[in-house]
């Protein structure tokens, strides 16, 4: 797909938007399931937990809190109101790619992360 023609633009107006909510609902359910699990498995540690445990858990944190700042940059590049110059749309498909690969990735890291815990 060239991005600085009819596709780049067609992408930015229909995809990423839904492509957005789908990542914006994914990220809620993970925050929401991850709250779960983590007072459950201090449930039954009895909330006394080793120091290996919180340091994987800090570390989920910033991965999470990494993806959300990367949401939110996407969400605004959504709904940056002005129609870009042809040069200025491939450097949003630059970064919406780029922001997207950071979700994709920290995500993997925290599931990595997540399967350590269980083990711990």
């Amino acid at each position: 797909m060239g991005a600085e023609g009819v596709e780049g633009k067609d992408f930015m107006l229909r995809v990423v938007p839904k492509f957005n909510r789908v990542n914006a609902f994914a990220a809620a359910l993970l925050l929401g399931t991850g709250i779960v699990n983590i007072f459950n498995a201090a449930q039954r540690r009895h909330f006394v937990l080793s120091r290996d445990f919180t340091r994987i858990l800090e570390m989920k944190i910033v991965l999470y809190i990494m993806m959300a700042a990367a949401l939110v940059s996407l969400f605004a590049i959504e709904h940056n109101p002005r129609t870009p110059p042809q040069g200025e749309v491939s450097n949003r498909i630059r970064r919406l790619v780029a922001l997207s690969a950071l979700i994709a990735l920290a995500g993997a890291g925290a599931m990595l992360l997540g399967v350590w815990l269980v083990g711990e």
